[in-house]
């Protein structure tokens, strides 16, 4: 864990977990899942994959990396996108540094406001909060909460 979080990781990414697979031969396999809007360019996960083999002491280590999508969803209480918050639930389940959270306009009626909580309700996690949006659209999105700090 330590080494994952020393990764020098592009602004707006973060890693969230990791998962080490042994293999009957070989080095074992590092998965690194990682928060962001976009996927790594396969030079940045190659770089990455370096700096961690160093610093593990494992050359022929193997580094998987796993892209956890963090763009928001327009949410339409009238026509919920239930995959998607189902998926977006699951994720935050998996991965305890991700929270889903509603945005939403500073004008938005609070009763819409209130069912789409219910609906991130019902896809099984607690919204972590509202956040005042200058958008115009109500949406949900996966935030990325800060690294618990090594005492």
């Amino acid at each position: 864990e330590p080494a994952v979080r020393g990764l020098p990781l592009p602004d707006g990414v973060a890693a969230v977990g990791t998962e080490v697979v042994a293999a009957e031969s070989g080095p074992p396999t590092v998965r690194v899942a990682y928060a962001a809007p976009a996927p790594l360019p396969p030079q940045a996960t190659q770089i990455l994959s370096r700096h961690l083999a160093r610093e593990l002491g494992e050359p022929a280590l193997r580094v998987e990396f796993v892209h956890v999508p963090v763009l928001p969803v327009a949410l339409d209480p009238a026509a919920p996108q239930a995959a998607r918050l189902g998926e977006m639930a699951a994720l935050a389940r998996r991965f305890p540094r991700l929270v889903v959270e509603l945005a939403a306009p500073a004008d938005a009626d609070s009763t819409v406001v209130r069912r789409a909580a219910d609906l991130v309700r019902r896809a099984g996690v607690e919204p972590a909060g509202v956040m005042a949006d200058s958008g115009a659209d109500l949406t949900v999105r996966l935030r990325i909460q800060p690294a618990p700090r090594d005492e």
